[in-house]
């Protein structure tokens, strides 16, 4: 991404706003990948999926129980080739 979206926020982490930014100009059906950097090669990245948003829980270990986790997360999971590349509707070329 070379056109500016990539500051980060605390801890390199993105915030609501970052992200409602960067997305900002976006249609509603565009499609939207995550670039997971490999942990070998952080400059290899490979491409997943959002499949679900939302709140998860956690469990701090101090009696209280499990819950909300305060950190908003995205879901991602690896993609078949189907669901991922987007072919331009457009005439063949012979």
């Amino acid at each position: 991404m070379g056109d500016g979206h990539r500051s980060q926020g605390r801890s390199g982490a993105w915030t609501a706003g970052q992200l409602r930014e960067a997305l900002a100009d976006l249609s509603d059906d565009t499609p939207v990948v995550v670039h997971v950097a490999g942990e070998s090669d952080p400059e290899s990245v490979d491409d997943q999926i959002i499949t679900s948003a939302g709140y998860g829980n956690v469990g701090w270990g101090d009696g209280y129980g499990m819950e909300r986790d305060p950190i908003f997360a995205l879901e991602c999971h690896w993609h078949t080739k189907d669901r991922l590349l987007i072919r331009p509707k457009r005439p063949r070329r012979t």
